[in-house]
């Protein structure tokens, strides 16, 4: 690849990522005067609405920032996909490694892209180059600098995160009840453990003791110190010895709340997180930089999504230790960035924030009166919430404004916006009621991953949050339909009665556009695509149980009155990014395919023949 220090446009490129921010709300936030910071880039350089990834979720749309290449070429196409060869689901973000039969650390993860990020082509160009918390970049990659992977890091289970709830009077009618450990006192003490990585036959623990004191408990899990909690106080990090065998162990740190002690005792733990003072597998770049990190700001989150929404959308905490939990990360991530910044010398750095992401998921319905879960008590105590978070990502695109010189660049970005998430679609309901899916015998509904599908009888099926397959003879399993003729004519069926398909509530249409993803994606990873990308009207969302091969049985739409109210899982027209930048961009239309072209262009780079987006300066 061509470099010349001359072409360079920039001594210093800043990449700066922040998750889901909104360009209607970063519009109403900047006319209000709440943002300076963003105003006054948009004056200097550009603001563009920016068209995000089909379909326009976060692995995709990251990757596709990343790469300059729509899903065809970097392979990544929704959060859930189907397992090759079976019907079972995997997760795009995260590829265990079957070949690792010795346990060896550094092999314990396979990569997930199929296309390099930028950060490859600039780091063997010679140009110095850092990435903090970008997603879709565990396990780590080489980089003329250091990386720390975002989201995608598993927990030390090799999980995307799974809490431990304790608790001494456990709801029997919990719909996540395998996530809870019924405890019991004795006097004022309790036994348990905290499950850790994985072993042969079950998992690795270590004991864990709470002592009743007052209103507190005092907590010791294996043989650590004694650590005092109030009700409704978070932790500081415990670190945590797990044994998995003769002479084998593994570190991991947990942070505990203590919602209540009685009338019963409820205590929540975080996912058990790699120690990044002493990482069970790698999760930077080079494999010390996490430790160095550690020492200098003290142990860290280091899950890919360690902001717990299903702790709050299940019950175990309430929406204030979730903000406080929010907080914790954020000042985190903060110094971090400082960090980076204050140490930026010369080359790219792209760094990005992604708690904006969650708070939005959770605070959306705070601006919608329409939401069937809005709550007017709520929505007035918390409607603050979303202002604040924007706030914030204003002042810190104000650090990095404040860093950089004339001779340097800024890119700020999203990766999608943001919408209501009002009704929710069982497509594999649809795909059943409509003869595409047939049940086995005697069966109403199918459970979670299509434990009751009658595959003989089954035409299409639906995984993730918006990918249909077709049930192709040949390619899958259990196959029927035969290429090209029926295959094809099924596509063109499909995608004709599905945006007809009513929504008898509202008298909107649930499904906006239906896209052959033959037609979307442009690469060899195009035949791992799904069949179908459905693209969800906005206010529609698919259903939680469709994304893990479920279809259950009654009425296909139903009311969203969840906690999780806002999402982006919708088309990707309904829910463009945002792009600003300090210069002014030559396209009047900005793509997530177009970023990376622009880092290389801004690095002196030629563009690579695979990249589909188009360079911006």
């Amino acid at each position: 690849m061509g470099s010349s220090a001359a072409g360079r446009r920039f001594k210093r490129l800043l990449v700066l990522g922040m998750d889901g921010l909104d360009p209607k709300l970063l519009q109403e936030f900047m006319d209000s005067g709440d943002l300076p910071n963003f105003s006054g880039l948009a004056e200097r350089g550009c603001f563009a609405r920016m068209a995000t990834s089909n379909p326009s979720e976060s692995p995709v749309a990251w990757a596709s920032i990343a790469t300059g290449a729509d899903a065809g070429q970097h392979g990544i196409f929704d959060f859930i996909v189907r397992r090759p060869g079976t019907y079972l689901p995997d997760l795009s973000l995260m590829r265990p490694n079957p070949k690792n039969v010795t346990g060896a650390r550094e092999k314990m993860y396979l990569p997930t892209r199929t296309a390099e990020g930028f950060w490859s082509f600039t780091s063997r160009a010679g140009i110095p180059t850092s990435v903090i918390r970008w997603p879709g970049t565990f396990p780590p990659e080489e980089v003329r600098g250091h990386m720390l992977c975002g989201l995608g890091t598993p927990d030390l289970a090799g999980r995307m995160g799974k809490y431990s709830f304790y608790a001494t009077a456990p709801d029997p009618n919990d719909e996540a009840k395998e996530k809870v450990t019924s405890v019991a006192w004795q006097g004022d003490r309790i036994e348990t453990e905290l499950l850790g990585p994985p072993i042969k036959g079950g998992s690795a623990s270590a004991p864990m003791e709470i002592v009743r004191r007052g209103d507190g408990v005092r907590v010791r899990i294996g043989k650590g110190s004694e650590i005092d909690l109030a009700p409704r106080q978070w932790s500081a990090w415990i670190r945590v010895t797990f044994k998995l065998g003769f002479l084998r162990k593994q570190m991991g740190i947990v942070k505990l709340y203590l919602d209540a002690v009685a009338p019963g005792l409820r205590l929540f733990a975080t996912p058990v997180q790699v120690d990044p003072g002493a990482p069970a597998f790698p999760i930077t770049y080079p494999d010390e930089y996490g430790a160095e990190m550690c020492k200098r700001q003290g142990p860290f989150y280091t899950q890919g999504q360690p902001e717990d929404t299903h702790a709050v959308t299940d019950g175990r905490v309430d929406i204030d230790a979730f903000l406080a939990q929010c907080g914790e990360i954020a000042a985190e991530r903060e110094r971090m960035f400082d960090h980076e910044l204050a140490a930026f010398r010369d080359g790219v750095l792209a760094f990005v924030f992604d708690h904006s992401d969650r708070i939005q998921h959770l605070f959306w319905g705070t601006r919608d009166g329409e939401h069937p879960g809005h709550d007017a008590a709520f929505a007035s105590k918390y409607g603050h919430v979303l202002l604040d978070m924007y706030r914030e990502m204003d002042r810190l695109l104000g650090k990095a404004t404040s860093a950089l010189g004339d001779d340097d660049g800024l890119m700020v970005m999203s990766d999608h916006g943001f919408g209501s998430f009002r009704r929710s679609v069982q497509l594999n309901t649809w795909l059943v009621q409509n003869g595409y899916m047939a049940l086995k015998a005697g069966k109403e509904e199918s459970a979670a991953l299509f434990r009751d599908v009658d595959w003989s009888g089954t035409r299409a099926f639906a995984l993730g949050f918006g990918s249909v397959y077709i049930n192709v003879k040949g390619r899958e399993q259990s196959g029927i339909v035969e290429r090209p003729g029926e295959y094809d004519a099924l596509l063109t069926e499909l995608s004709e009665k599905l945006p007809q398909m009513p929504d008898p509530t509202t008298g909107g249409r649930p499904v906006k556009a239906v896209y052959r993803t033959s037609e979307v994606y442009r690469g060899p990873q195009t035949e791992r695509a799904p069949d179908l990308i459905v693209g969800f009207a906005e206010g529609y969302r698919a259903s939680w149980q469709m994304a893990i091969g479920g279809a259950p049985a009654g009425e296909i739409l139903a009311d969203n009155t969840k906690q999780w109210c806002g999402d982006h899982l919708v088309d990707p027209s309904v829910v463009p990014a945002i792009f600003l930048a300090s210069f002014r961009g030559n396209r009047s239309e900005v793509r997530v395919e177009d970023v990376a072209p622009t880092v290389l262009a801004g690095m002196g780079l030629d563009v690579p023949e695979h990249m589909t987006g188009r360079a911006l300066i």
